[in-house]
């Protein structure tokens, strides 16, 4: 039998159907992207699954099976975890109800959006900004950029060192043109 806390905190509901060690590593997630309202859970990069069966979406309060918003998700997590891996969430996505089209399964857990695109774009927006919060960054002022060592900016989220952005690496490996035959000069 499932007993949950009842005090309306969704965290505490996933530390009890998911358990501690899943609660532990949740990155909370709230955002708007135009019409749509994407609030919930998600798993740090580190603590991926090895199937979607953790992946639970909500639309307008009801619990949904989607293609679409699983890509999304995983689309928001590209290049930030290992092939085979699929991230674990808790998403709610609240929508106009014009936008959505339930009467496509007879157990309505699957449903047809009118814009696909922009639901995509909103599940990816605010997930890939909730992932990594100091990943965008702004020009500083002039007066302010001689203080800062070069290659160096501050991210939105106000930290008071910089953040360094280095270079990229040289290859090690020589031009081949230039390394004299084995015995020859």
């Amino acid at each position: 039998q499932l007993q949950t806390s009842g005090d309306g905190e969704r965290l505490a509901a996933i530390y009890t159907v998911f358990g501690r060690e899943l609660a532990k590593n949740m990155l909370a997630v709230n955002g708007t992207w135009e019409k749509f309202h994407v609030t919930g859970y998600i798993t740090k990069p580190t603590a991926t699954r090895g199937n979607r069966a953790l992946q639970y979406f909500f639309l307008n309060g009801r619990f949904i099976r989607s293609r679409l918003l699983s890509a999304a998700l995983e689309e928001a997590y590209r290049n930030q975890m290992m092939t085979g891996r699929f991230p674990a969430c808790v998403l709610e996505l609240q929508m106009p109800l014009e936008a959505v089209d339930v009467n496509v399964h007879p157990a309505k857990t699957q449903v047809k959006f009118a814009r696909e695109r922009e639901v995509f774009s909103a599940i990816y927006q605010v997930v890939r900004g909730a992932n990594a919060p100091c990943s965008t960054r702004y020009t500083m002022p002039r007066s302010r950029r001689s203080r800062m060592p070069r290659g160096a900016s501050r991210c939105r989220c106000r930290s008071p060192l910089p953040r360094m952005h280095s270079p990229p690496r040289r290859s090690r490996r020589r031009d081949r043109r230039s390394v004299p035959w084995p015995g020859r000069r």
